[in-house]
């Protein structure tokens, strides 16, 4: 007989502390990427750019003082 399990729970992506000041020093969204396709809004490394826009960036920083910064941000 089998036992019935839950499904794992899915993670969600971690979204990281970002100090006022630091704000305006570095780079965190898409649109500063160079795997970023502007045309098309997707990334070279078919990651979901999503929750990485600046739109959506700043919506997530107003809300909580944090944002998703992607680990493969390659600066033009």
């Amino acid at each position: 007989m089998k036992k019935n399990t839950p499904a794992p729970l899915k993670k969600g992506i971690i979204k990281d502390p970002v100090a006022p000041q630091d704000l305006l020093s570095f780079a965190h969204y898409c649109e500063c990427c160079s795997y970023f396709n502007s045309p098309k809004a997707t990334c070279s490394l078919e990651h979901n750019t999503e929750l990485h826009l600046k739109k959506n960036q700043l919506k997530s920083y107003s809300m909580g003082g944090k944002m998703a910064l992607c680990r493969n941000l390659e600066i033009d």
